[in-house]
């Protein structure tokens, strides 16, 4: 854990970017710890938040060296904020959410009222403060829409994602917009909006194939796939999932042949191609699914014109006195 008292100690930029730096190296960690690792390391990003405030004290007659601040700060509890998702402290992965999304918020504000108020929108943008508090605002919008969503909390989800989509075309970022259109699809579909779904879906997909981004595309048909059969829409659905497996087999796994790699190397290829199979398992498991679905509802089908065949084979007159 940092020693607050070192702070004291700094008056200079220097000193700042220093102490910034050891934040940032406990960012880094967080990529690496688990278990109750992570959970102690939750404790460790809070108390870095005493640390921020007593460098705002330091830097309170430079207003552009606080907004930056301000901006790391956040950043800092948005990424609290996810390792109480991972841990499933959701609460409180919302509360930190929230917090980020404010300051993200106090941001955006001084920098707008720094520009002249004749500003244009594209005329803020140019402002690296700006952008970064609008995409600052636009990923915790996005992580308190998963938050939401695993808290059962559904239209809280949709709203939050809807809010993120917005910012993230705002800022022409199409990558992240697909990213939020299929997590809003799916929430969309498990409130039974099933055709606002695929109407998210469809957008996602516009994305993906213009980046030529395969894979993504596969996954995003196979959840407008899974919208289809939910909505028993079965025909739609098969078309669909095989469409999204002849994607995924367009790009094969690659695992070389050469009888010079070590037995390690060997070992790890081999992990990679199970793993590149057990990643596309669903996709042939619910084929499998809407095929048997369609098998039993043809199966239903013929039995209901073999019946009405039969009736209307009885003379008439048949079933009178």
């Amino acid at each position: 854990m940092m020693d607050s008292a070192k702070v004291e100690e700094a008056n200079d930029p220097e000193s700042y970017a220093a102490q910034l730096t050891m934040q940032q190296t406990i960012v880094l960690m967080t990529s690496v710890m688990s278990g109750e690792n992570k959970t102690l390391l939750v404790t460790m990003l809070n108390d870095s938040t005493k640390i921020f405030e007593q460098l705002k004290k330091k830097i309170a007659s430079q207003p552009q060296a606080q907004d930056f601040l301000i901006g790391i700060q956040a950043t800092f509890l948005s990424i609290i904020g996810t390792q109480y998702q991972e841990i499933g402290e959701y609460t409180a992965a919302l509360n930190s959410y929230h917090q980020a999304l404010l300051l993200y918020e106090q941001l955006e504000q001084t920098q707008a009222k720094s520009m002249p108020a004749s500003s244009t929108f594209s005329e803020l943008m140019k402002s690296q403060l700006y952008q970064t508090a609008l995409v600052g605002k636009a990923t915790p919008l996005k992580d308190m829409g998963t938050t939401l969503v695993r808290l059962d909390k559904k239209p809280e989800a949709i709203a939050a994602f809807q809010k993120a989509l917005k910012l993230f075309q705002d800022l022409k970022n199409k990558q992240s917009q697909g990213t939020v259109l299929v997590e809003l699809g799916k929430v969309q579909r498990s409130s039974k909006q099933y055709q606002a779904a695929i109407d998210s879906f469809n957008q996602a997909l516009t994305i993906n194939r213009e980046f030529g981004a395969i894979v993504n595309e596969a996954n995003t048909r196979l959840e407008i796939a899974r919208t289809e059969r939910d909505r028993n829409n079965l025909i739609a659905a098969q078309a669909q999932i095989e469409t999204s497996i002849q994607l995924i087999e367009t790009e094969p796994p690659s695992l070389s042949q050469s009888s010079s790699l070590s037995e390690q190397k060997q070992f790890t290829a081999y992990i990679e191609l199970a793993s590149y199979f057990s990643t596309r398992q669903y996709f042939y498991d619910f084929y499998i699914d809407i095929i048997w679905s369609n098998l039993k509802n043809l199966s239903q089908s013929s039995k209901i014109v073999k019946y009405c065949n039969f009736f209307s084979s009885i003379p008439n007159g048949f079933y009178a006195n």
